[in-house]
């Protein structure tokens, strides 16, 4: 742990320190006093140092338990100096006290806010700013509040509704760390490229070739792509053909994906449109799409320990019709087995929503027919709030989900964005079913996975 007292951040403009408050008209100001604040600090205290007050900030504007943190205190949402003193307590202070002596900024300044107005996090920037005692304090009572919220919770006490994260957050914070260093992210990229070059079916999947010589810590060097944001492809190429196009690039990402996951267990955990280009291939076939999908942004990787891959591929590999009632029945149990063995207590919901991508119309196939009309009908009830009828929680102990698997299932999700808005409404796509399509892929190379139980 570092010593909060050798943080002297300087003082820039929007600074509240001292009493006064400098102007800070632009996003170019507040960008201007996060680079201020952060270059002084790593001046100071050293790039370790650093990294590790990065990573309590981060925990402060990513944990949901922070925001709850907000809501308990009150904290206004210009965070000036005065209204910056916190409490460490989750109480509201009876005599308008804040901890460690302090008035509370609510009773100095501030009107009293309307219940439910939103609140936000503080920028880094504002963060930084504060004196080092403050900034301690800010840190220490955020400790506080997940202690308190964790205490409360192995009482039974009621807490924020919804299904607990910060297993997952912690482990996401660890994983965060490694994209800090571009050296990471250039050795994935390159690891990646091997991958697809290696493999026939990925012919239109493409990674930028990397100018290694000139990558570091701070820098990555790349190929330039000529092509677009894939969601853009219909406007950037006059030829673009919805019904000949469309199809061609979803195969290939989604046979991508599915061949990271089940082959290797390392995959690309964060494919959303803007990571995904589109240009022209360097090999077009006559009668075929001319298109190339190139994926960028290499640096979130996460692996599936060997024995979650080959389960994750056994469940997959049970996701097509069972020829007759008693291989769907012994499906059935084994699936149950190991969704329990990952803390999932509706099956049927956590297929649909979690493998089929929430799509209404698919269903699961170790299912009954009855089986399959609760699933749809607690989903429905769920996302219109409904207050019961429910039915059991998909996750009934999130602490047995592996948190890359949770990465894993969550990727379709990414994709699923794009392939929606490039078949909407066009008549070329009528009858193509982008989600029926991914789960025959998935299907297909969850049977090829390496080291696999057969299905029943």
């Amino acid at each position: 742990m570092f010593d909060f007292d050798q943080l002297d951040v300087p003082r820039v403009d929007g600074d509240t320190r001292h009493g006064t408050t400098l102007p800070c008209n632009s996003v170019d100001d507040v960008a201007a006093k996060d680079i201020a604040a952060g270059k002084s600090c790593r001046m100071k205290i050293g790039d370790v140092a650093a990294d590790e007050l990065l990573g309590s900030l981060l925990r402060m504007h990513q944990n949901s338990q922070y925001l709850f943190y907000l809501s308990a205190n009150e904290v206004s949402k210009d965070r000036q100096l005065q209204n910056t003193e916190v409490s460490n307590s989750l109480e509201k202070p009876q005599d308008g006290k804040m901890s460690g002596g302090y008035e509370s900024a609510q009773n100095q300044q501030e009107p009293e806010q309307q219940a439910g107005e939103d609140k936000e996090p503080p920028n880094v920037g504002e963060v930084l700013a504060l004196s080092p005692e403050l900034l301690a304090a800010e840190i220490a009572s955020q400790q506080s509040v997940g202690e308190a919220l964790d205490s409360s919770q192995e009482e039974g006490t009621e807490t924020q509704p919804g299904t607990p994260v910060k297993w997952m957050m912690e482990w996401a914070m660890e994983e965060l760390k490694k994209e800090l260093d571009f050296r990471w992210e250039a050795d994935l990229q390159e690891e990646c490229e091997r991958f697809v070059k290696s493999k026939h079916e990925l012919q239109r999947v493409a990674v930028p070739a990397l100018h290694a010589e000139l990558c570091s810590k701070r820098l990555l060097v790349m190929e330039f792509i000529d092509g677009c944001k894939i969601t853009k492809a219909p406007e950037h190429f006059p030829d673009w053909d919805y019904g000949r196009d469309v199809p061609a690039i979803h195969e290939a990402l989604e046979t991508w994906h599915a061949m990271q996951l089940f082959l290797t267990g390392k995959f690309h955990g964060d494919p959303h449109p803007g990571n995904v280009l589109v240009r022209r291939s360097p090999h077009t076939i006559p009668g075929k799409s001319p298109f190339q999908v190139v994926v960028i942004d290499h640096g979130g990787y996460y692996s599936l320990d060997d024995e979650t891959r080959k389960l994750y591929a056994e469940v997959w590999s049970m996701m097509d019709e069972p020829k007759d009632a008693q291989q769907k029945s012994a499906r059935r149990t084994r699936l149950k087995e190991i969704m329990s063995m990952w803390g999932i207590g509706h099956t049927s919901r956590f297929v649909l929503e979690q493998m089929f991508n929430g799509h209404f119309g698919a269903a699961d196939p170790t299912a009954s027919i009855t089986e399959n009309g609760e699933a749809r009908r607690h989903r429905w009830n769920w996302m219109n709030q409904k207050q019961d009828d429910l039915g059991p929680p998909v996750f009934e102990d999130v602490s047995k989900m592996p948190p890359a698997l949770m990465k894993a299932f969550g990727v379709g999700n990414f994709t699923r964005s794009a392939w929606t808005i490039l078949s909407k409404g066009q008549k070329g796509l009528r009858g193509w079913d982008f989600c029926k399509v991914r789960v025959g892929i998935m299907i297909r190379w969850a049977k090829n996975c390496p080291g696999v139980r057969r299905p029943p």
